[in-house]
């Protein structure tokens, strides 16, 4: 409407809209209540979260080949009448190319052995290179996603690489990550497994094959090096420091679809150093740092409306090297725009 009087001033509307665009605002809202029965039900409390948590996501593009992303997020407990809540600009990266390596640098989301060795933030420096066959390597330190600067899983340092193709409908990978300098309960949330300054090494190899475009099964297997000799007080000798993770799903909710859903199961039998940030909605995979777990999970999710998914998970899992078990029902409502 103004565009006259703002070329009089010497103003380009044309490159104040081009501007604008370069910058996009995107975020997600979602409920989530999870109801704990067992061993842990009872130690632990039977609220395994009532929390509600906002996203938002800040992308700018510098030039043609690089781009900025920002992660501003709250989080509420509705667990008690304290009114507990955070808010944290948790993430802050820029990712890009140089030639033909795709670059990622700062703080933002690690996601390691499909999730079962490590999927939650961290601070890292990462490259890829290839398309049909890709190579991975990075460089970094683990970090909680809400508190800066700290190291919130029990490692002062990070590294690895991986490498990843596809045969047809098979996915393969293979993959090599350390995580160096134990903290020995410095900054863990579960307790360290090795005494302070020890490392834990963690191979692993995954495969995926799908039938169709609807039905998909996955294998991991991971294999952790952290020598018994160096084991915390409580972590017994005679634990596995291996295992494996088996899964089967059946399409996924399209949020952009209304109607759609999807299903899914998996099988877990993880030893001790196989995982250190399980990817599982619920967190009691903590709970079995010292022993390893195995049990289950099954799941459903389903768009209610446009951007908006609900979803259900239920978890039976037990340690390894005891009866100590967890059961949780988890419920997450997650609303997009």
């Amino acid at each position: 409407e103004f565009a006259d009087e703002l070329d009089n001033l010497g103003v380009r509307v044309a490159n104040l809209e081009k501007k604008a665009d370069n910058v996009k605002i995107a975020g997600n809202i979602r409920y989530e209540y999870a109801d704990r029965q067992g061993y842990y039900g009872d130690k632990k409390g039977h609220y395994a979260k009532n929390r509600l948590r906002s996203r938002l996501y800040i992308t700018g593009q510098i030039n043609d080949d690089w781009s900025y992303t920002g992660r501003l997020e709250n989080n509420q407990d509705l667990s008690n009448n304290g009114g507990d809540e955070d808010t944290y600009f948790n993430q802050a990266y820029v990712n890009g190319k140089i030639g033909g390596v795709k670059v990622i640098a700062g703080k933002a989301d690690m996601f390691l052995a499909n999730g079962n060795l490590y999927d939650t933030t961290a601070e890292f420096v990462g490259a890829s290179y290839g398309k049909d066959v890709k190579v991975n390597a990075y460089y970094g330190k683990p970090v909680d996603t809400n508190v800066a600067g700290s190291t919130n899983y029990d490692y002062e340092k990070m590294f690895g690489a991986s490498l990843s193709g596809k045969i047809g409908k098979l996915d393969l990978s293979a993959g090599y990550d350390k995580f160096q300098d134990c903290l020995a309960g410095a900054g863990a949330n579960w307790g360290s497994i090795l005494k302070k300054g020890e490392d834990n090494a963690v191979w692993n190899v995954s495969a995926g094959y799908a039938f169709d475009k609807n039905v998909k099964v996955n294998a991991t297997y991971l294999n952790s090096d952290v020598d018994k000799d160096n084991f915390a007080i409580g972590v017994k000798d005679s634990v596995d420091t291996d295992g494996y993770v088996v899964g089967l799903s059946y399409k996924g909710a399209n949020k952009a679809k209304v109607g759609s859903w999807g299903a899914w199961a998996n099988y877990y039998d993880q030893g001790v150093g196989t995982f250190v940030a399980h990817t599982m909605k619920t967190g009691d995979w903590g709970y079995f740092m010292k022993e390893g777990f195995k049990g289950y999970n099954v799941g459903v999710n389903y768009a209610l409306a446009k951007n908006l998914v609900y979803s259900v998970d239920y978890y039976d899992l037990e340690g390894k090297e005891s009866d100590n078990d967890t059961r949780v029902i988890w419920s997450r409502l997650q609303i997009n725009f």
